[in-house]
């Protein structure tokens, strides 16, 4: 639970908003386009467009049944954005990251909306399982026998049916009401994190979408082998090269196998510059 909230303090959203007065300025979030900022600066991220965005789009909104701009698509395996926190856009390193502790919890639940939902029911999921987590997919079980190895990743790679389905999603948005803190904030903290979301070249991460858990069902048209079905009837862990992935293996039936990866994905966003006006 304690990784589930610090992952939820992940991806912050923050509506395009008219704040409170700060002279006769006031903060406002302006949306940004794809083009807007140095994607491919941070290989986690995934280029805008494409059945890979889409296929991501399609499942958020079947699932929640609601839709954002998202203008941010990746998948980290190691770490993930925190919430709130303030990137560059041209480097996509984040020079500061947003501290709950320096507001009261008045102030946390006037800013932050946040909807979670199961979706246990699968959709197709056409396009090359190494795109989902951004890194080639190679599986270990652990058997002493490479061929089974081998086997098990050219059932994957030759695939004619993958099926994908998420444990959950996770929503977060904020209210205008960060922008009304920090346009009347005298706090020396606050004013600090201010100075840095106004500077031209930096943006806020102001929506994310992630998922708990993901399960692919890999349906092939090539019996699997007697010895293989041995392995997977053990519910084998295994490991992905240079990964902290550690996917857990199950046999549907012979032409079929599960794969359960274990934990809280980032998967989408949306970032936004702020000026005074």
């Amino acid at each position: 639970m304690k990784q589930f909230l610090s992952a939820s303090l992940i991806v912050f959203s923050i509506g395009v908003s008219s704040c409170s007065s700060n002279g006769n300025k006031t903060i406002q979030f302006i949306p940004l386009s794809e083009k807007d900022f140095n994607y491919p600066a941070d290989s986690s991220f995934m280029p805008p467009s494409g059945k890979e965005v889409d296929t991501r789009k399609r499942w958020f909104d079947s699932c929640m049944g609601m839709s954002f701009q998202a203008n941010a698509f990746l998948m980290r395996t190691k770490d993930t954005f925190m919430m709130g926190c303030i990137v560059n856009r041209k480097t996509m390193r984040v020079v500061k990251n947003f501290d709950f502790y320096d507001y009261t919890k008045d102030e946390v639940v006037q800013m932050l909306n946040v909807v979670t939902k199961p979706c246990y029911f699968k959709i197709p999921f056409n396009i090359p399982v190494d795109s989902l987590f951004r890194t080639k997919i190679v599986l270990k079980t652990g058997s002493a026998d490479n061929s089974l190895n081998y086997e098990l990743n050219n059932l994957l790679r030759s695939s004619v049916n993958i099926e994908i389905e998420a444990g959950g999603w996770l929503f977060m948005e904020t209210t205008d009401a960060l922008g009304k803190i920090l346009d009347t904030t005298k706090d020396p903290k606050k004013l600090e994190y201010k100075n840095t979301l106004l500077q031209p070249d930096n943006m806020i991460l102001i929506r994310s979408a992630s998922i708990t858990n993901i399960t692919m069902y890999i349906h092939t048209d090539k019996p699997i082998s007697n010895k293989l079905k041995q392995i997977l009837l053990q519910k084998p862990v295994a490991t992905v090269e240079n990964t902290p992935l550690q996917p857990q293996l199950f046999f549907i039936n012979d032409t079929a196998v599960e794969l359960n990866f274990t934990g809280f994905y980032q998967v989408m966003g949306q970032f936004m510059k702020c000026e005074l006006h």
